[in-house]
């Protein structure tokens, strides 16, 4: 998260991160929840994983996949920030008792309909916000004929 986010940014976040989960254990066989506050604690874990281990972990597997970014002309690096999502999704799994991933492919699967349903709902939540509009001046008179502007020399 950025520094200098609201409150209501981060409410936002975390609601449009507990419905992804949730959209993603209906979807995908292999994620199991107890109930609703297991999702909102998962949720939180895993925004929480996502603010403080996410930055090392990217550097780490970037440099580690850095031929890998360069041999694909860096195609692969969406295929790296996945499996560091899976990771923080199945690491999450594992400090959260009542949430469960049975296995890789559904941590791959659950992370990435994570990822794609928050960023829909992001967007349309973010679409609705009211921005203030500043008045715009009113448009300048354009000079009818050359005489109106200024440009004439008197004799």
């Amino acid at each position: 998260m950025a520094k200098n986010k609201t409150w209501d940014a981060w409410l936002r976040e975390l609601l449009a991160r507990v419905l992804g989960i949730l959209v993603a254990a209906h979807i995908v066989h292999g994620i199991h929840y107890a109930d609703g506050l297991t999702l909102l604690l998962v949720a939180t874990v895993l925004g929480l994983l996502n603010s403080l281990l996410r930055p090392a972990l990217t550097s780490i597997l970037v440099l580690l996949s850095l031929p890998l970014v360069i041999g694909t002309l860096g195609l692969a690096l969406p295929f790296v920030l996945w499996l560091i999502n899976a990771l923080l999704l199945y690491l999450t799994s594992l400090l959260v008792p009542t949430f469960r991933i049975d296995g890789v492919l559904p941590a791959l699967l659950g992370s990435l309909v994570i990822s794609i349903t928050s960023f829909l709902l992001l967007a349309l939540m973010n679409s609705n916000k009211g921005r203030p509009q500043t008045p715009r001046p009113p448009p300048k008179r354009r000079p009818h004929n050359e005489y109106e502007n200024g440009n004439v020399i008197d004799v």
